[in-house]
């Protein structure tokens, strides 16, 4: 295929790793090295944040500081670059995707709107004039766009609750590829144990932001209420959101609990974990799919769960559930799942099946392509 006759696409997002790390970043750093360069011209529009990357295909655009100047400039200076380069798609991720889907009208043949992000969300969430403004910002533009891309089916109800006037045909479920990293040696493993503590005990393992809405000091509550707490090791894996006081907390209340910060590489923390744990109550945090909870499934660890329909969507019930808000609920899961190994590890066998048959990067990238197909 010639050039000239080469889909053009430009992704719209936040930040683009190692400038900015995070589930969003991760499908579109897939999309971009993924599709196929003989069919595809895929570029990335982004914000610069700290780490001028310096790639041909990654645009990063320095913005002014303060929030509302931030976007404003933003919004200016991507809508520039689109209309001036006039892909056939503009495929927008996160809230900065939302500002540019929204203020640019022409130039994109389609724009399709990348959910990341849930429109419920907890309680007090939009008492913030803020969080208000962010969610009118993607409400509209998942109005406006020819596609919205959710990642699970509970995502798309709750887009079309929201937005009753939405074309629902135009609102379709893709779920997130998920990348498994390499397998490390066992000369690897013995050391990060040996760093952590973890040597001989049995590995529950957490990973991703430190948030109070994850669930996460529940948990640990749960961890503590364990019979046999000496032979196991909780292990919170991530870094924090925005301040580190959530984490400090943490750390102080709860010190046998094994908080590592940033990951460089969690592939090696699942390859020497015996259970992996999501607790997020719902939609809490935006929950809409929970990457590391596919890639735990993907590395054959076995789950325990919040009784969360996402998360049974993603499990497809291949997991163990455990009630949110309810430690001591929690901790009994997590003694039935440690001493049951050979049911445990049959479940996790069943959703390893699922992991690889609908969330490995060619099969998400396979289905992108047919919908890109339907729009130009």
């Amino acid at each position: 295929m010639e050039m000239a006759e080469k889909m053009r696409i430009v992704q719209a997002c936040t930040g683009f790793p190692p400038d900015r790390q995070g589930g969003a970043e991760n499908v579109v750093s897939c999309i971009l090295s993924g599709l196929p360069r003989s069919e595809f011209h895929t570029t990335v529009l982004t914000r610069l944040w700290k780490t001028r990357l310096g790639a041909d295909d990654v645009t990063q655009l320095a913005t002014l500081p303060g929030e509302a100047m931030g976007y404003l400039t933003w919004g200016l200076a991507a809508s520039a670059v689109v209309l001036r380069t006039r892909p056939d798609i503009l495929h927008c991720h996160g809230l900065e995707g939302a500002v540019l889907c929204n203020s640019v009208r022409f130039g994109p043949q389609a724009k399709v709107m990348h959910v990341h992000n849930s429109l419920s969300r907890e309680g007090d969430f939009l008492n913030s004039r803020r969080h208000r403004w962010g969610y009118e910002l993607l409400s509209n533009a998942c109005e406006t766009a020819d596609m919205v891309i959710c990642p699970t089916s509970v995502v798309r109800e709750d887009v079309i609750n929201h937005i009753p006037s939405i074309k629902q045909q135009n609102v379709v479920v893709l779920p997130n590829p998920v990348e498994i990293g390499r397998p490390h040696s066992e000369a690897e493993l013995s050391a990060l144990r040996e760093r952590w503590g973890l040597k001989g005990k049995k590995v529950i393992l957490y990973f991703g932001k430190i948030k109070r809405t994850k669930g996460i000091e529940e948990m640990c509550q749960a961890y503590e209420k364990l019979g046999r707490k000496d032979e196991v090791k909780l292990v919170i894996a991530g870094a924090p959101t925005a301040t580190d006081r959530f984490l400090a907390h943490m750390k102080e209340e709860y010190p046998d609990v094994v908080f590592t910060g940033r990951v460089e590489d969690p592939s090696i923390f699942y390859q020497i974990s015996d259970l992996f744990c999501i607790y997020t109550a719902g939609f809490e945090g935006g929950e809409t799919f929970a990457i590391a909870l596919a890639q735990a499934m993907r590395h054959k660890v076995p789950v325990v769960c919040s009784d969360n329909p996402i998360f049974h969507e993603v499990t497809q019930d291949q997991a163990m559930f455990a009630p949110p808000h309810n430690p001591d609920e929690l901790a009994r899961v997590f003694e039935a799942a440690l001493a049951d190994q050979q049911g445990t590890r049959g479940m996790a066998d069943r959703a390893f099946k699922i992991a690889a048959a609908e969330y490995a990067p060619q099969v998400f990238l396979t289905r992108l392509q047919s919908l890109y197909s339907s729009l130009v």
